[in-house]
């Protein structure tokens, strides 16, 4: 329970990031310099999927994660963990195109890796 548990975290922080990194004054604490900036990747044209943010996305993912790892159906968890990995994969491609690095991105793929073991 907590491999999902961690991925709704970082959901949820990229969620808030997102909504905050139009004001001026915010600072993500994972936005490091113009290469490393988890809000350059959230706010871009690739974080949202049929104008919902991915983020939203996760935080729904990773509660059903949640309850189905409470619920012990552990077969279930790593049946969604393949599509997770695959949207992964092809989310860290998108970085490349980006030209940045998300912290938080990459530690969401991390999860949705280790949700398949």
């Amino acid at each position: 329970m907590i491999i999902p548990a961690a991925g709704l975290l970082l959901s949820a922080y990229a969620y808030y990031v997102e909504r905050n990194a139009k004001n001026k004054q915010f600072k993500a604490l994972c936005d490091i310099n113009s290469t490393i900036s988890c809000s350059k990747v959230f706010s871009s044209k690739y974080g949202r999927l049929l104008g919902v943010p991915n983020a939203l996305l996760g935080i729904a993912f990773y509660s059903v994660v949640l309850l189905l790892s409470f619920l012990e159906l552990d077969g279930f968890v790593r049946l969604l963990a393949i599509p997770a990995v695959a949207a992964s994969a092809y989310l860290s491609l998108l970085q490349f195109k980006l030209r940045t690095f998300c912290l938080v991105c990459t530690a969401i793929y991390v999860v949705n890796i280790a949700l398949l073991f």
